[in-house]
């Protein structure tokens, strides 16, 4: 990632390159064999997606995952693990499928299903699997296994992922006070243009605006627990006073 992010320096790609070539680069080597290890805790992970997205876009470490999310429209690495999990399932319920892992997937099964505690860690893989069925509405596809096709099964769990997940961003946005400014100029969760369309000494002034990376008395106010309404009296009193400096008030 590191050898990516100085190549991307030296040759001052913009922004949306740097996001594909990190996609078709780094991306495939994190996700590796994810299909098998992805009930783990795959925070780490999702640590170097956001660790490159805040170094393209010049945030702080501390800038909240939302505000990154948001301005470059990328769902959290586990969208894509979820959704590659439910398409191995899908390729190994086959009872015709001679493979060694569609095998000892019939015998978890069969384990899972007249076990008296399936609280162990014996059946994460399985657990994980119910769980994003039940969270996608899906339990029917669970049970009767049946559904068009693989390609089918695994576009429309991805689809429906992301979708929970932009459902979960704009309530996070919508109701949390840390993106009361925010949400007034993000209003669908998607690449920003700006990102590439703004000249370069100009553009990282408003992704640290849209983003609470400045030290404006609205921001710095709330690291000593000032209430909002005064820090935005305190920064009307600036600007009019300014507006006087300049005779203009």
């Amino acid at each position: 990632m590191y050898n990516l992010l100085a190549k991307c320096k030296n040759l001052a790609l913009p922004i949306d390159m740097k996001i594909d070539l990190f996609n078709k680069m780094v991306k495939p080597i994190l996700l590796y064999g994810c299909e098998c290890w992805g009930y783990g805790n795959n925070a780490v992970l999702e640590k170097v997606q956001l660790k490159f997205l805040k170094t393209i876009l010049g945030l702080k470490s501390c800038t909240s995952s939302y505000f990154v999310y948001g301005e470059t429209g990328i769902t959290p690495l586990s969208v894509d693990i979820e959704a590659r999990m439910i398409s191995f399932w899908s390729s190994r319920i086959n009872p015709l499928n001679a493979k060694l892992s569609s095998t000892l997937y019939s015998i978890m099964l069969s384990n899972f299903m007249y076990a008296t505690n399936r609280n162990s860690n014996t059946f994460l893989w399985i657990e994980l699997v119910k769980n994003v069925f039940i969270k996608c509405g899906h339990m029917n596809i669970r049970d009767s296994q049946s559904f068009p096709n693989r390609k089918w099964l695994y576009a429309n769990f991805k689809q429906k992922l992301t979708y929970l997940f932009i459902s979960d961003f704009h309530a996070k946005t919508d109701n949390d006070s840390k993106y009361s400014n925010y949400r007034l100029f993000k209003t669908t969760f998607e690449f920003e243009n700006y990102l590439i369309k703004t000249p370069y000494q100009f553009l990282k002034f408003i992704i640290r605006f849209r983003t609470r990376n400045h030290r404006l008395p609205i921001e710095t106010g709330s690291w000593s627990d000032i209430k909002s309404v005064e820090r935005n009296a305190h920064f009307v009193n600036v600007v009019v006073v300014l507006l006087m400096n300049f005779n203009i008030y």
